[in-house]
Parts: structure tokens; C-alpha cells; sequence
């Protein structure tokens, strides 16, 4: 799980030297660069039985931690 914080950090970082065109085009063709699934089938089994759009799931994450595990709300 630390991983995917630390990934979407350097991502981020990274990102940000890019034009509005070029951040764009990194969207449309890697959209994890953007938005990282940590856990997906775990995500996807529970969202699944309760009936929650995974995307929901994943923005309360990332909103709350931006997918760190040390983060505490």
C-alpha cells in the first residue's frame, strides 16, 4: 500500500512539469498516472457486494490519504 502512495507522489511530481496539453494526453493514456487503484480486487469484491461504484471507493481514498497508510484522519 506504501508503494502506491510513493508512486503517486513521484507521479505528481512529475506531472507538473507538463503543459496542460501534454497532462492531458498522459490522462488519456495513462489515467493510473492520474488516479492509482491500490487493493483493486479487495476494492472490487466489497464495492461489488455492497453495491458502491469502486469510484466512489477510490476518491474517498485518495481525498482522506492521497493512498498513504501513515496518513490519519
Amino acid at each position: 500500500y506504501y508503494h502506491y502512495a510513493e508512486l503517486y507522489k513521484q507521479n505528481q511530481q512529475f506531472i507538473e512539469i507538463f503543459s496542460y496539453d501534454d497532462k492531458l494526453d498522459l490522462y488519456q493514456e495513462h489515467p493510473y498516472f492520474f488516479f492509482p487503484y491500490p487493493h483493486e480486487e479487495l476494492i472490487k469484491f466489497h464495492t461489488t457486494k455492497m453495491n458502491v461504484p469502486k469510484e466512489i471507493v477510490y476518491s474517498l481514498m485518495r481525498q482522506e490519504s492521497l493512498f498513504d497508510p501513515k496518513a490519519r484522519s
